[in-house]
């Protein structure tokens, strides 16, 4: 506790008790709040009860009683902050208070930061201010000091610039709170966790005495004096864990009443510590703390300035190290997006030879260290390809780098054909959810996907408009003049036009013609680079003139009809896997970025993978894999290994440790869809990591839009 009050923000750091292995619940939720960058921990405290709630992710779980230390406690010193006063204020410098033996000396570390002798580093930041020498000949004058010449107090610097969040209990915790703190004794941890937590709630200030410092200090005429004017409230609430109700009001009458000088000492209960949290809006981000920093960088590597702390530009003594919260936005084609990475992911792929980690808000936090020989850092922005393999082969797990058995990792034939569909919509999800959503078009690109008729896959516009004419009739819709109705044959002329503009635009159709030959009466269907003013017969090879105004023609993109059929009655999965892409990507907020099946490899020199991942997508930060099935009986499929995919899926969760597990299907025979899923719940029950597990069960294309802008063009 004392030296975290020596650094910028220490105050504000959660200390939880672990009692017999677990950390009590309403603690638990307390920890919810916070995003710590480090985690230490004491002798006797199993650090899986730490790990197993997974509320961090935090650079490391640290030892404390280790020998020698994994990490020592670094921050800013907040003497720092001496900057932000005018040079008249005063300052107490503490000089071999040891010598006094007081029992007030923790008192006096814990309330006013007043260590037992200055360091050469309190001198230098401090000389240009008001020096009050404190040592062992004044020592009795402390609270007369206080009282008086108004110092600052050094407990309360740690406290300025903050970037944290303040809790809100309505019921237990007022924002102009003044606690006095009473133990019984120095053994009295419960009061020492109550002192330095409440801290964490909305409140004034807190103090801590134990009994035997409070019996001293009650004599001082000035402790009085100085409780009375830093309370800012009408009363000063006392509370304590060690001693019962009874108690403790006698303690007050007893001893606080003779000192109250007008404002009165109230038994405050504090039995329910930590007090049930009503948000975190105490402390508003906005109205306190160091301010942004914009840069803009033209192009994938940069240099990256690193921004000055706003109350000192020169840390000079002692190795010192803070944290810059970084959000990168990249806009690429008019089309901006954040990068939010999962827990798992390196910052060092971002910030090459530097240490930092992904914080709980799924952007980068960087650590800076006082002593740097450079005012700027390297700066990359990383492929997809490369976050892929070093979340598979090298995640970061509790902060560390963490091998796994997949050593390599590519695409195949199905990722090719895939990734390849995607890039005919520009990427964009929600044209594809529509179009595929849509019982219209999707019977349409289905039949034309498996005709057996010798044109092939194509169609004049007069069929595309008979078969949404029948639609629409067969749907309730009637039709009638254009004075009288947008329900009417020329607006649906025109909004069909307008929507098969845009898909051959997307590649989707190719404009063509259907071409009778006169030699074989065969029709087939030509490209528009196919034919001139004589076209060879794709049938007997005879050449024969174009006709005069030939039949205009639209043929579907085998490269669509492959990946929604291996053959005109083999379904295949891709369709399912893009399905699925497109509603995780409605469903992100600020960021998605995918991967199309990848393969899995043991060794670099394996030229059949170990297995594949279907979904494999970061949606807002959190790393989502999954298994895409056009049927859900094909879960169960087991391969050569006598696995079936939710095992083998389970398998590779358990190395490269996903936020979600996803599990969808377009069929659900025999609701095996929801079996699977409890499966793949039952394959994590004895494991500490447990991912998030959803099955999705994708919607059969519906007639929700017919009739919308697809269909009529006003």
């Amino acid at each position: 506790m004392s030296q975290l009050q020596k650094y910028w923000g220490g105050r504000y750091n959660p200390i939880v008790p672990v009692v017999a292995g677990e950390i009590e619940k309403n603690y638990r939720v307390l920890l919810a709040y916070y995003d710590p960058d480090y985690v230490f921990y004491s002798d006797g405290v199993e650090l899986e009860a730490i790990q197993k709630l997974r509320l961090f992710n935090p650079k490391g779980f640290y030892n404390l009683d280790s020998i020698p230390r994994e990490e020592n406690i670094y921050g800013v010193d907040s003497m720092y902050f001496l900057s932000l006063f005018d040079r008249s204020e005063r300052i107490i410098m503490p000089s071999e208070l040891w010598r006094t033996k007081s029992l007030l000396l923790d008192y006096l570390d814990l309330n006013f930061g007043i260590r037992s002798n200055g360091t050469v580093s309190d001198y230098n930041i401090s000389k240009q201010y008001h020096q009050i020498n404190f040592n062992e000949k004044n020592f009795d004058t402390f609270h007369e000091i206080v009282f008086k010449e108004r110092p600052i107090n050094r407990a309360l610097l740690s406290r300025n610039n903050l970037n944290t969040v303040i809790l809100r209990s309505l019921k237990d915790a007022q924002y102009n709170d003044f606690v006095l703190v009473i133990a019984k004794d120095t053994s009295s941890i419960s009061d020492l966790l109550y002192f330095w937590n409440r801290l964490l709630y909305q409140g004034d200030n807190t103090y801590f005495v134990t009994l035997e410092q409070l019996k001293i200090l009650v004599n001082d005429k000035f402790f009085g004096s100085l409780l009375y004017r830093e309370a800012s409230s009408d009363f000063i609430k006392v509370c304590s864990t060690s001693f019962s109700k009874a108690d403790l009001k006698a303690l007050i009458t007893e001893l606080l009443l003779p000192i109250s000088g007008g404002k009165p000492f109230i038994y405050h209960d504090c039995s329910s510590f930590p007090y049930k949290i009503l948000d975190a809006n105490g402390l508003y981000e906005s109205d306190f703390g160091e301010s942004e920093n914009l840069q803009t960088f033209v192009g994938q590597k940069a240099q990256y300035a690193i921004p000055m702390l706003s109350f000192t530009n020169n840390l000079s003594f002692y190795p010192q190290k803070w944290a810059i919260d970084i959000i990168v936005r990249c806009s690429v084609e008019d089309k901006a997006k954040t990068l939010l990475m999962p827990f798992t992911y390196d910052i060092y792929n971002i910030f090459p030879h530097s240490e930092g980690r992904i914080n709980r808000r799924r952007t980068v936090t960087l650590f800076i260290r006082g002593q740097r020989n450079s005012s700027h850092l390297d700066i990359s922005i990383p492929e997809t390809r490369q976050i892929v393999s070093q979340l598979i082969s090298r995640p970061i797990i509790q902060g560390k780098t963490y091998e796994t058995k997949f050593i390599e990792t590519s695409l195949h034939d199905d990722s090719r054909r895939l990734i390849s569909f995607i890039k005919l919509f520009n990427h964009d999800f929600k044209t594809i959810a529509d179009f595929f959503s849509d019982n219209f078009w999707v019977s349409l690109l289905e039949e034309y996907a498996t005709t057996n008729r010798s044109a092939g896959s194509a169609f004049t516009f007069v069929d595309l408009k008979s078969r949404a004419f029948n639609k629409l009739v067969e749907a309730g819709y009637v039709f009638k003049s254009k004075e009288e109705s947008r329900f009417n044959e020329e607006n649906l002329e025109l909004g069909l036009k307008n929507t098969l503009t845009e898909l051959c635009n997307y590649q989707m159709f190719f404009k063509g013609y259907l071409l009778k030959c006169k030699q074989c009466s065969s029709t087939f269907y030509y490209y528009l680079n196919e034919v001139d003013e004589t076209v060879k017969c794709k049938g007997c090879l005879q050449s024969f003139t174009m006709p005069v105004e030939p039949n205009f023609a639209y043929k579907l993109n085998d490269l669509i009809k492959n990946n929604i059929y291996r053959s005109r009655t083999e379904r295949d999965g891709n369709l399912t896997v893009i399905r699925t892409l497109a509603s995780i990507s409605a469903q992100s907020r600020r960021s998605f970025e995918f991967s199309p099946q990848i393969n899995l490899y043991l060794s670099y020199s394996d030229r059949k993978p170990y297995t594949d991942i279907d979904i494999f997508c970061i949606s807002d930060g959190k790393l989502i894999i999954g298994e895409a099935k056009h049927s859900s009986v094909a879960f169960f499929d087991k391969n050569g290994d006598g696995l079936n995919s939710l095992q083998v899926l389970a398998n590779i969760a358990k190395d490269i440790r996903p936020d979600k597990i996803l599990i969808t299907c377009y069929d659900d025979d025999s609701n095996k869809l929801k079996n699977a899923g409890k499966t793949l719940e039952g394959l994590f029950y004895m494991d500490s990591y447990a991912p998030e597990i959803q099955v999705k069960l994708l919607p059969k294309p519906d007639d929700f839009a017919l009739g919308a802008h697809q269909y009529f063009y006003y």
